[in-house]
């Protein structure tokens, strides 16, 4: 549902882990040390954003700056989003001096950017206080500002224009020192509340704690207003909230381009296929979707094709559509479900299954009937099941650590590998950036080229090399290919799986022979089989944060390499006939083994190590 999530006062350290299946997330914790964990700020984006998301450093514990590239949001100029949690005034936490470091940050960071969000937990109670001022029109006059000066002074107009009120409504009459030093910050700086201007919140002033005060705010410059499509205060149950509710808003770009939507992405994105389980008894269903006259069609349009880039992509893509299209039709579209879930944890037993019981039966009676009544007993079981299940978290760790005390006794090796293996995971944790995957891939694949070094020319006699290699390629060539896939292998950006071309092979033999050949004779490849997805993988030694300590997985497409396969054959095909390899190659040649190779190795040092031994022998 949502694209970006914002937590606060999440008490996370240096050591913690945050999982979130299909999302990635950025934390940053106190820096300032106590006796127990407090404060902490976390961002989570859906990982088909994350390229486009940057965490800036900041120097206050008190917010966290994030980045957001204006290709996703279609703006001119990057946005920032800044993520704040303040103290109470009165507590132990609060810190004037981390105050004026928040103060400096955001004064800074509006110095100079345009777009600025600011969200979170500020504490702050500002009524109705204002949060604007007005440019002074003798003063103006006086010293006969221009237009854009005038207007540097002056944002309220800005938001006149786009309708959006002067005067903030609020539910909460309070002012506190916070508050009133939040709308001095928004003066200084040009910033304006959201909350009670905007969305289902406009003129509304909903509380976002307790149903009493508004400490929860999302802020924002003039110029943000008019990509703001909706804002909303949401009531939370205690299950998820001590009393706070949740901010919920979205944003869109020029009234056409929806933020955060995974369609709305750079011009190098590939276009969205749902990805679907494939059976051996929807097999048929799958073949009968396709109909023999638009193959035929399809074939004699590449036949008449004029090779060129633009047309080989069109054909490749139109492969993908049909074999898209069939599986909508008779294949179930793949669920992707959370391995993560809390209910199989190991202490959620039968006490929390039952209290889970009582509390989704307390929400559909609130669901279907919105009265106090049922309110209160819904928050009556929200928080008994939460006390449960910290019960028995409770239970399971002291029964955890006495287990762990018994096997540091009689079972030290068990426990030590138990020890490494929760440092393995936390050193783990600390990746490289896509950035930095990005050059260091980039660099490995690059060619170097040597202009001293001498061209070695390999003097052999060619036979039957127009035969061998530059023949017309058959169907049967494309059909043995075809044949020798695998299943159950990831298909590549057009999402053509090896299922959907063996299981019709012989309906589409014809178009492959013609497009492969057209390809083949013009040596104009489709984009599609020149982009592979890289997943890099942690090679489980070395510091997890350099890029060199991971393998790159290439997800190519299936058909790509049904095509490289033929062109593969072939040249194996022409070397053993040429007999240009060395019978003592044997790496990637089918019949032949490098453990041939070590095992010859392996023996010449016994051998060696023998002779020596009689030769020692001898001389004593």
């Amino acid at each position: 549902m949502y694209d970006f999530l914002c937590f606060v006062e999440t008490k996370l350290d240096e050591t913690d882990v945050i999982s979130l299946p299909g999302f990635t997330c950025i934390s940053q914790p106190r820096k300032q040390t106590f006796l127990r964990r407090l404060g902490g700020i976390a961002f989570c984006v859906k990982n088909n954003l994350s390229k486009f998301i940057k965490h800036i450093e900041s120097n206050s514990d008190y917010i966290m700056w994030i980045q957001i590239e204006k290709c996703l949001t279609n703006t001119d100029e990057n946005v920032m989003l800044g993520i704040s949690y303040v103290p109470p005034f009165q507590s132990k936490y609060y810190n004037d001096e981390e105050m004026l470091n928040l103060e400096r940050e955001i004064t800074s960071v509006c110095s100079n950017n345009k777009y600025i969000y600011l969200t979170g937990d500020l504490n702050a109670r500002t009524a109705r206080l204002e949060d604007y001022t007005r440019a002074d029109t003798f003063l103006s006059d006086m010293f006969d500002y221009d237009t854009e000066t005038r207007s540097f002074f002056d944002k309220v107009s800005i938001l006149e224009n786009y309708n959006i009120p002067t005067d903030r409504a609020s539910k909460d009459n309070k002012t506190n020192n916070t508050g009133r030093w939040l709308a001095e910050v928004c003066k200084n700086n040009n910033l304006f509340i959201v909350n009670g201007r905007v969305g289902k919140d406009k003129y509304e002033g909903a509380p976002t704690f307790k149903d009493k005060s508004v400490i929860d705010y999302t802020i924002s410059t003039a110029e943000c207003f008019s990509f703001i499509a909706g804002f909303e205060i949401i009531d939370l149950d205690p299950l998820f909230s001590d009393g706070h509710a949740l901010i919920s808003w979205s944003l869109h770009a020029d009234n056409s381009k929806k933020f955060g939507n995974s369609d709305s992405q750079d011009e190098c994105s590939h276009t969205n296929f749902t990805k679907f389980k494939w059976s051996d008894g929807t097999k048929q269903a799958f073949i009968e979707q396709f109909d023999l006259a638009d193959v035929s069609d399809f074939k004699q349009n590449i036949d008449a094709m004029v090779p060129s880039l633009e047309n080989v992509n069109a054909s490749t893509k139109r492969i993908s559509d049909m074999f898209d299209k069939a599986a909508k039709e008779s294949l179930k579209p793949i669920k992707r479900t959370s391995h993560n879930r809390t209910f199989d944890k190991p202490w959620f037993g039968p006490a929390c299954k039952a209290a889970r019981k009582e509390y989704h039966k307390a929400r559909r009676m609130y669901q279907s009937n919105k009265c106090i009544q049922y309110k209160n007993n819904l928050q009556t079981q929200s928080k008994n099941f939460k006390n449960v299940m910290i019960k028995y978290i409770h239970l399971y760790r002291i029964h955890k650590a006495k287990k762990l005390r018994n096997m540091q006794n009689k079972n030290p090796k068990a426990y030590w590998k138990y020890v490494n293996s929760i440092n393995k995971n936390i050193t783990q944790t600390k990746q490289p950036t896509l950035d930095q995957f990005y050059k260091h891939f980039r660099n490995i694949n690059e060619t170097i080229n040597d202009d001293t070094a001498e061209n070695t020319i390999l003097n052999m006699q060619l036979n039957d090399t127009n035969e061998i290699l530059n023949s017309h390629i058959t169907c049967q060539e494309i059909k043995k290919c075809i044949n020798n896939l695998k299943n159950a292998k990831s298909p590549g950006g057009d999402q053509i799986l090896n299922e959907y071309l063996k299981s019709t092979k012989e309906i589409f033999l014809p178009v492959y022979e013609t497009l492969f050949n057209k390809v083949f004779d013009s040596g104009i490849l489709p984009t599609a089989w020149l982009e592979g997805s890289i997943t890099p993988i942690y090679k489980n030694k070395g510091d997890s944060s350099d890029p060199v300590n991971y393998r790159p997985i290439t997800i190519l497409s299936c058909l790509g390499k049904v095509f490289t396969a033929v062109l593969n054959n072939r040249l194996t095909a022409f070397l053993d006939n040429s007999n240009i390899l060395n019978e003592n190659q044997a790496g990637f040649r089918k019949h032949y083994s490098t453990l041939d190779h070590s095992f010859v190795l392996s023996s010449l040092i016994e051998i060696l190590k023998i002779k020596k031994t009689k030769t020692l022998l001898r001389i004593c």
